[in-house]
């Protein structure tokens, strides 16, 4: 059905990385990471909808378990956002100042947090500039947005490295890479969480205790906060 339905409203481009790469051209081989990191992908399948001009509206990892009648049709509506998204910008081209900043941010506050750092950073130097003095609160909601990318780039770094590194070092790492950012929220959490467990394999199961009831405090309300807490319930019996 998607490949039936979905055409009618959206031109389709698959890009593919399987493991079995003897089929690819080089050009192939290339270009998915490529564009893997320029829109951010978190996860196969991903399902992205751009504009003509490769601006990313909407980005989905997975189908949600929901019906193929139900996907399509959600996924159709979501051109919607685009609409939305081009009256807000619309309407921005012709103001100025804060009241500037504040449209652009409507524009792309209907967009993934994360995928409108990564890809409408020309919006986003706007939006820093226009609200220089803070005064709508919207430089400090995008410098602090661009410093969580950067943060979770380098993590990401230090967790694929962990494979070979002792628990304390990885550990060590994740711990300068918070003193360095300062994240909040999510990334926060889920740098304080690996932190806590590298330290527990490395033996300190006090001190690895304190730092996954940190990391549910820093996002309570996030879907991976009822996982912590269980893992916290299960290694840390009294």
């Amino acid at each position: 059905m998607f490949k039936t339905e979905v055409p009618k409203s959206y031109i389709l481009l698959k890009l593919d990385n399987p493991r079995d790469k003897s089929h690819q051209t080089d050009a192939e081989k290339k270009q998915y990471p490529v564009l893997a990191k320029k829109y951010g992908v978190r996860g196969v399948p991903t399902v992205m909808l751009v504009d003509d001009e490769g601006k990313p509206f909407h980005q989905q990892v997975g189908f949600g378990g929901d019906k193929a009648e139900k996907w399509v049709a959600d996924i159709v509506a979501k051109s919607e956002i685009r609409a939305k998204r081009d009256s807000a910008l619309e309407k921005a081209a012709a103001a100025s100042g804060v009241e500037k900043a504040k449209l652009l941010d409507e524009a792309i506050n209907l967009i993934d947090e994360k995928l409108a750092v990564a890809t409408y950073g020309d919006v986003v130097a706007q939006i820093i500039e226009l609200d220089e003095e803070n005064e709508a609160g919207l430089k400090a909601k995008y410098v602090g947005l661009q410093n969580n990318v950067k943060f979770e780039e380098e993590m990401q770094g230090v967790m694929q490295a962990s494979r070979g590194a002792a628990p304390e070092e990885t550990a060590g790492k994740l711990g300068e890479l918070v003193a360095k950012y300062k994240p909040s929220g999510e990334p926060l959490q889920m740098a304080l969480y690996y932190q806590g467990f590298f330290t527990m394999r490395a033996g300190d199961k006090e001190k690895a205790k304190v730092l996954m009831e940190k990391a549910v405090a820093a996002a309570p309300d996030s879907r991976n906060s009822l996982q912590i807490k269980q893992i916290i319930s299960q290694q840390f019996k009294d």
